[in-house]
């Protein structure tokens, strides 16, 4: 609602000009948007995924995609300079090229690489994102998901204390894993 005060040419009040609209609809888109977002928060925690955005030079990253690198909430520096030190240098040609590629031909950007972490520790991140225009209009930039995916290079690190905590427990049998996480147990009996 939206109300006006109406004068006559002297400045003396005269009668109001009242404007009722139905915001219905916008409420409605609102509260739509506001369960889209919910809903992908839930999707994003669930799979421990960080966003970020890039046009190149610098980027936006999520409090969630600054922890998988290292860094506390705020305090990556979002500039290509910043974010080439944390490409392991192995990967760091590919991870780029793909990136050109994906830029040139508005092709989705999926790659896997290694990372160094802000605290030195090396990991591996699985990146996914898709090149849109600017909401200014004036360019394109890239948007994605990025999940640290570490556990699935190394999907079987057993410690020696763990090995020994199951050797111990199998007693007198013996414990046969492949490479495809199969178990075979046997127990001699006495």
């Amino acid at each position: 609602m939206t109300v006006s005060l109406a004068r006559n040419p002297s400045g003396e009040p005269q009668y109001f000009i009242g404007i009722i609209q139905d915001i219905s609809d916008r409420k409605r888109s609102e509260q739509q948007l506001q369960s889209e977002k919910l809903r992908l928060q839930l999707a994003l925690e669930a799979m421990e995924m960080g966003t970020w955005e890039s046009n190149l030079d610098t980027g936006i990253w999520s409090a969630r995609t600054e922890a998988i690198f290292g860094y506390e909430p705020g305090a990556f520096a979002s500039d290509h300079k910043a974010f080439l030190k944390l490409v392991h240098l192995e990967d760091q040609e590919r991870v780029f090229q793909s990136l050109h590629h994906s830029f040139t031909t508005h092709s989705p950007y999926n790659i896997e690489y290694r990372i160094n972490r802000n605290d030195g520790e090396i990991r591996w991140v699985a990146v996914n994102g898709k090149v849109v225009e600017k909401e200014e209009g004036d360019g394109f930039r890239i948007v994605g998901v990025v999940r640290d995916i570490t556990d699935l290079h190394h999907p079987l690190k057993l410690s020696q204390d763990n090995f020994s905590g199951w050797w111990r427990s199998l007693q007198s049998g013996w414990l046969w894993l492949t490479k495809t996480i199969r178990i075979a147990w046997s127990i001699k009996f006495i």
